[in-house]
Order: structure tokens, then sequence, then C-alpha cells
């Protein structure tokens, strides 16, 4: 399972199951030069709050391009969704035998395309058909035990991507193994918030942001700014550094177990899941990853959260991308960051005429 808890400055929230609710109202508006104004639109969908910014002087030209974003979302959602008994994927997982393909629409083609690509860079740290554990882990959730090994070897062997083939010419999945299912809980999310913001810039608004409850795209700054800026939450950042990302078409995600911990049988566990145990995680840790597209951002920063300081590794020298981890507490805490994650960091006021001071920061990788 890889659904994550959002730790940025927009918001907080699950993926749990919903229906698409009504736009929500307009929140504020701020006037930029020349007589431009930045409008906020809010809806919830996926279980979580999505959240729209434009800056536009016409508020009825922001207002149907956020309906038509939000529409998009919800698109997304009754393809991709594993708790909607409707959704595309859902009547896959129940129609299909295992070696036969199957038509699949064009979206969800590319979804299950780009989650392929990141479960192989990432050597299944991050892999979409984690289905069968994310059952088996939600039911230990309502029966607070652990799962018998018999039952947690069941769901192993139902599980791993290399499974899935992808036929991208004929819109074509096959699932090799009998009890297979598909998860898309660490990647639905941020390819809805790609999706929305694409929606907004073919409609003209390229001056846009679009929060997936703290995941996040940007596109072009406001105007008279240089970049969006984007708060970190004080456990991602070093309490010595810098907590405002500066960025500017590009995304960021965060992936950690502040919000969701659950102890069973005397060992406390993360939300994510290990694809080498299938079971969730045992040490406490943040990631936050910096991509050029939200899809990635979230995928990357559920693998990042698996393969710890490694993942660093594999991201370092990635067009675009960059990445902290956080892992322990108090004492034991360790911050490591990509080498340029500083770049994407507001550097900290000082008073006028003062000197640079000294202050101790992140382990480099």
């Amino acid at each position: 399972m890889t659904t994550k808890r959002a730790i940025l400055a927009f918001g907080l929230g699950l993926f749990l199951p919903t229906a698409c609710a009504a736009p929500g109202p307009e929140t504020r508006s701020e006037t930029f030069p020349p007589r431009v104004r930045r409008w906020e639109f809010a809806r919830r969908i996926m279980g979580v709050d999505f959240r729209i910014v434009l800056c536009t002087r016409e508020e009825s030209l922001a207002r149907e391009a956020a309906e038509r974003a939000f529409l998009e979302v919800c698109r997304v959602d009754q393809a991709c969704s594993d708790w909607r008994r409707d959704s595309e994927i859902m009547v896959l997982q129940e129609r299909y035998r295992p070696g036969v393909p199957i038509g699949i629409s064009p979206l969800l083609g590319e979804v299950l395309d780009l989650a392929v690509g990141v479960a192989r860079d990432t050597e299944g740290a991050f892999d979409p058909t984690l289905g069968p554990l994310t059952l088996l882990w939600r039911r230990c959730l309502r029966t607070r035990r652990l799962p018998k090994p018999a039952a947690l070897e069941r769901a192993l062997k139902s599980s791993g991507f290399r499974n899935l083939e992808l036929d991208s010419a004929l819109r074509r999945a096959t699932l090799k193994r009998a009890g297979m299912r598909i998860d898309l809980g660490g990647i639905a999310k941020g390819y809805a918030v790609d999706r929305a913001l694409s929606v907004l810039r073919r409609r003209g608004f390229s001056r846009a942001l679009v929060d997936g409850s703290g995941d996040l795209a940007v596109g072009d700054p406001p105007p008279g700014r240089v970049a969006w800026r984007i708060d970190l939450d004080a456990s991602i950042s070093p309490p010595a550094s810098s907590r405002t990302l500066l960025l500017r078409n590009a995304a960021v995600a965060t992936s950690g177990d502040r919000y969701q911990r659950v102890t069973l049988e005397g060992r406390t566990f993360a939300h994510i899941l290990d694809p080498r145990t299938g079971l969730g995680l045992e040490r406490a840790f943040t990631a936050t990853v910096i991509a050029p597209s939200c899809t990635l951002a979230d995928a990357w920063a559920t693998a990042l959260s698996v393969l710890g300081p490694d993942g660093l590794r594999r991201i370092e020298g990635r067009p675009g991308f960059a990445g902290i981890l956080r892992e322990g507490r108090g004492k034991a805490l360790r911050v490591r960051e990509t080498r340029n994650f500083c770049l994407f960091l507001r550097p900290p006021r000082r008073p006028r005429g003062a000197h640079p001071a000294v202050s101790p920061r992140a382990d480099p990788l």
C-alpha cells in the first residue's frame, strides 16, 4: 500500500473513498499588478481536498477553468480508485483471467505505464501490483493482528510488477498470476494533479498551482515573482535551514509516517508497505521529492521511503529531480539530501549588513 499522508504547507489528507463533491467556495483573492488577482478554488475528490490557484483578471474564466480541472481529477478517480467498486481498475480486476489480455482506457493505460516505469527504475521499491498486500494489511488494521505467515506468502506471490504486462498500442493489460490486484494509491493522486494542471494550461492559465492535499504541481509563477513559494513542514526541513521551496514548472510530494502509524503485537508500522516483506515500514521517516511532474514526485516519494539513502542515490543526477530524507527521531535523527536540494530552497533572510552565519546543515549524500 503506497498511500501517503501529505506533509506540505497546502494541507493534509488520505486517499480514501469518496464521491466527487460539488465545487467548494472561492477562499480568497489577492491583487497582483496590473489588476491581476489570485483566485483559489477547492473541491473534495479522492478523499482529499484538491485546491487550485489561478492568476487572472476574470473570476468567471478562472472558475470555469477550475471546474474543468476538477472534472479531470474525477476522471482519474473513476479510472484508478481501488475504493470505488465501479472504477475501471476494480472492474478490470473482477473480470481478468491470468494471462489473458484485457482492454483498458487510454487514461488508465497511461498511468499504468508510468507506474511500471517507476517500478523498473526503483527495482520494485515502488510497485503498482501490491493490491493483495494492501487488502491483507487493511484486514490487519481491522483485526489489530499481524498477518499469518501463510497469508502473507500468498499475497507476496500474487504481487510483483513484472507480472503486469502492458501493450500500449493495443491498449491492453495482462495480469499473469491469479489473485493479482492493482494498487495505484502511490501515484494516482500525483497523476490527477498533473492532468488538472494540463487542463488549466490548455485553457490559457499558465500561472497556476494544483494541490492534491500536499502533492503539488505548479506552472509559471505569479506576476512579479520568480517562483511559487511552498512551505515545508518543520518535520521535513532541518530546523537550521530554510523551510520554503521556490518552484516553477515543477512538482513536489512528501511521504512519511508522522500521521499514519499503527502498533500491532508490540511492533510499530508505517502505512507504506515494503514490497520485500509485505509489511509496513518499521522506521521513522519523512521523504520529500521534487520532480518535473507530480506523477513522478508522488511515486518516487514512496520509493524513497522504502529505499532510504539508496533512494537518494537513485534520484541524484535525474534531470529536474531532488530529494530530502529524514530518518529516526530525537538524538537519532539523521537528515540526508541530494546535492541539488539546496538549490530549490529560499535563502534565509539576515539583517542588512550582517555577515552570512555558519549553521549546521543536512548531511550531504
